[in-house]
């Protein structure tokens, strides 16, 4: 018995360091840059798409809350407002990459009305800031940002 409770004050104190436990929270970089498909750049440049910040949602027009739960993986938004060509909500697909206090997100492909899809090269974030901070209340295990964001047309994905 003493050896367990010696074991235990133990592990309780490394875990107090985050050194070796599994559920302290994991520094996390964000996504290295990455060059931009050049099919991505060239319907772009076909479609006009211009370069600079546009509104996205996280959540379909008719639901647009203060915040929404987010995943690393596969993600779907919609653009808010026309932006030409795109019209009003508009999905955009991509990837989220989560970091240790900011959401990364990078959308390849722009679904059209007429059923083309188009490749993209968007980043989630704003004047030079790549990301969006994650909202108060978030954990390792259930990260909140706000619904809606601005997304960038981009060159490049990564530091700007």
């Amino acid at each position: 018995m003493l050896k367990s409770r010696k074991l235990r004050s133990l592990f309780a104190a490394v875990c107090a360091v985050g050194s070796a436990c599994a559920s302290a929270p994991k520094v996390r970089p964000p996504p290295p840059p990455e060059d931009c498909p050049p099919e991505a750049l060239e319907a772009m440049k076909r479609l006009d798409i211009h370069y600079g910040d546009h509104g996205i949602s996280f959540l379909p027009q008719d639901q647009r809350l203060g915040g929404v739960p987010v995943k690393e993986g596969p993600v779907r938004v919609w653009t808010i407002g026309a932006w030409k060509p795109l019209p009003n909500n508009t999905p955009l697909f991509g990837r989220i990459f989560i970091g240790t206090n900011r959401v990364y997100a990078r959308f390849t492909e722009a679904h059209l009305p007429g059923g083309e899809v188009v490749p993209v090269c968007m980043e989630i974030g704003r004047d030079r800031d790549v990301g969006v901070p994650m909202r108060k209340g978030s954990t390792p295990e259930r990260v909140l940002i706000d619904s809606t964001a601005s997304v960038e047309s981009v060159h490049r994905f990564g530091p700007r």
